[in-house]
């Protein structure tokens, strides 16, 4: 019982741990088009 809780909680650890460390990589991938993005247009609008 306690090695199956332990491993449940290591699994649970680790599928959040990755989903975190995508979503963070996701973000710093993504994260400077994202916020380019929206300048770019107000600027051409702007302009």
């Amino acid at each position: 019982m306690k090695m199956d809780k332990r491993n449940l909680i290591t699994m649970l650890a680790k599928t959040i741990y990755v989903f975190i460390y995508h979503r963070i990589n996701k973000l710093t991938q993504y994260g400077k088009v994202a916020a380019t993005m929206p300048n770019n247009r107000h600027n051409n609008k702007t302009n």
